[in-house]
């Protein structure tokens, strides 16, 4: 499943780690549009205490159009 994380602060990062342990497609996007910057990093690095590190990819407004799931933590 597709899925993008609106907001990731404490709790979208929270559901963007489950969801992305659950094997799921998770992409992650600022709350504002304002904040997608053209120097914005590709990936961004995850890690929740005591867990591993994943890596997610910033969506960008294409992705918005193949999401089946699109959560906003804000």
């Amino acid at each position: 499943m597709n899925i993008i994380i609106v907001g990731h602060g404490a709790i979208g990062s929270l559901w963007s780690y489950h969801l992305h342990q659950a094997g799921h497609n998770v992409s992650v996007s600022p709350r504002k549009s304002t904040d997608l910057a053209a120097n914005e990093p590709e990936m961004v690095s995850l890690t929740l205490e005591g867990s591993d590190t994943i890596d997610l990819r910033m969506a960008n407004h294409h992705d918005f159009d193949h999401a089946d799931l699109i959560l906003f933590t804000i």
